[in-house]
């Protein structure tokens, strides 16, 4: 498998596991249209499946994520606190370069999260 097909197959199972195990969006409570948002940029590798970092965002509230934070920011502190965002915030910008195996951990143990909601 190559490493672009495993980050897309990383994506898939992050995705379907929120949506499973959030079942509404986790800012408005909306649940149609329903999609993997990410409190912190999907862009860095270190977060983008940490299933602390993405939760089930509406596509409008997860639009409106890029111009306005707050509501989401607000939204996860109450749900786990301020000192799990600082740390979600500090793993989030650590340099991380995953090689093919240890994305394949990480696949293999999304797979058994969501096997397991």
């Amino acid at each position: 498998m190559t490493r672009k097909t495993l980050i897309r197959k990383l994506d898939q199972v992050s995705r379907e596991i929120v949506i499973k195990r959030d079942g509404a969006c986790v800012v408005c409570g909306a649940t149609t249209h329903l999609t993997p948002g990410h409190l912190f940029s999907r862009r860095h590798l270190a977060t983008r499946w940490d299933l602390m970092n993405v939760n089930c965002q509406c596509l409008s509230c997860n639009l409106k994520h890029v111009r306005d934070q707050v509501p989401y920011i607000i939204w996860f502190i109450d749900r786990y606190s301020l000192k799990e965002l600082e740390e979600l915030r500090a793993k989030h910008y650590q340099v991380t370069h995953y090689k093919l195996h240890d994305l394949e951990n990480i696949h293999e143990g999304l797979k058994e999260k969501y096997a397991n909601l």
